[in-house]
């Protein structure tokens, strides 16, 4: 799954990915993330080395009543790196969303 993920990526053209990458670098919401109204899960991969723990703690601050999951041995694509664990808490956020409304 990893190797199919890279060849997608690589597949892309070096300009367009460079200037998707560049905006998504200078993106920033954090000013308006008070404003997010929703229930929310952030999930974290331990190892990410792409995205700080301490970002991810950020935007789950930020956001009111949000919740932080920390999936150990997960790097920054916790949905390939420990698909099982992605899966299964996002399945049960998902089921508390529902049993909440």
């Amino acid at each position: 799954m990893r190797a199919l993920a890279a060849a997608r990526l690589a597949a892309n053209p070096r300009r367009a990915y460079f200037q998707a990458a560049l905006a998504v670098a200078r993106f920033d919401a954090r000013a308006e993330l008070h404003a997010i109204r929703c229930q929310t899960l952030v999930i974290a991969g331990e190892q990410d080395q792409t995205v700080g723990f301490q970002a991810k703690q950020q935007l789950a601050q930020g956001i009111p009543g949000a919740r932080l999951l920390s999936l150990p041995g997960s790097g920054h694509a916790s949905p390939v790196d420990a698909h099982s664990a992605f899966n299964k808490a996002l399945l049960e956020f998902l089921d508390s969303v529902e049993n909440s409304a």
